[in-house]
């Protein structure tokens, strides 16, 4: 069987730097029950720096799941107007789950709301009430609204969750990838092998692909050094859209490739 191998030419490349806001670490207390509302938590941003992902650390897969970023325009301080959402994903893996999110907006420093809205009540986080403040309200599941409410309910506590910025980044052309038809055994009906060639300074790759052109791209995959990836599951006869970034050994993300299409089998 003839399928199809995708190559991503990437070129040496300069690594952006990348700083955090919010809570990277794996806390210790279970949490679940959050379906039917939006939940937000500050988070402080030392410097100015371009959003571009958005991070949750999954305790229990299930359902779907929308995050987004919300200014502290709110009453005291609160989380106000959105700046930014990631579309609605499925979660479908434990661990940190990764998103792109849109649009990548420069944030000036200080203090921001990270927003997740789960669609399961089933699906589980990890917390600490300890320390921090969440504010949330009742919504239908759907897109984040473009305004917080101006009455949330407050609780202690935090979760693992923050945002990935790039500070500088400096984009480096690639050529664009042309999918190249050649005989190779198929991985499965629902899956698709993509392979690329290195640059020259490097510690690993990560894959990123989705159904939107552009972005932001809901799926994700940590290839290590290997210079290909099977991108699975995958819906036959659904376009979709993938872009390649490698990591040094502080985890710092290059700039993407360019874009490449294909269709699942």
């Amino acid at each position: 069987m003839r399928i199809l191998l995708l190559f991503l030419f990437l070129a040496p490349r300069l690594f952006a730097q990348t700083i955090t806001m919010g809570e990277t670490n794996v806390l210790p207390f279970p949490d679940s029950g959050d379906a039917g509302a939006v939940w937000a938590q500050s988070a402080t941003l030392n410097q100015g720096a371009t959003l571009a992902r958005i991070s949750f650390f999954v305790r229990v897969a299930n359902g779907n799941a929308t995050f987004g970023v919300y200014d502290s325009s709110g009453p005291n301080g609160g989380p106000g107007k959105l700046l930014a959402q990631t579309p609605s994903t499925p979660v479908s893996a434990t661990g940190w789950m990764p998103l792109g999110i849109l649009p990548n907006v420069f944030l000036s420093p200080g203090m921001y709301w990270l927003a997740v809205e789960p669609s399961s009540n089933t699906m589980g986080f990890w917390y600490d009430t300890s320390v921090g403040q969440i504010v949330a309200y009742n919504k239908t599941y759907g897109p984040l609204d473009a305004a917080f409410s101006l009455a949330p309910s407050t609780f202690p506590g935090h979760w693992s969750f923050y945002a990935t910025l790039q500070v500088n980044p400096t984009p480096t052309p690639t050529p664009t990838p042309i999918p190249t038809p050649i005989p190779s055994p198929t991985p499965g009906p629902s899956s698709r092998n993509v392979t690329w060639n290195a640059p020259s300074t490097l510690t690993g790759y990560r894959v990123f692909w989705g159904t939107v052109k552009g972005g932001p791209y809901q799926n994700s995959l940590d290839a290590g050094s290997n210079l290909n990836a099977t991108l699975t599951p995958l819906q036959s006869g659904t376009t979709y859209y993938a872009v390649v970034e490698s990591y040094d050994v502080n985890g710092a993300l290059s700039c993407p490739t360019n874009e490449i299409t294909f269709i699942a089998p």
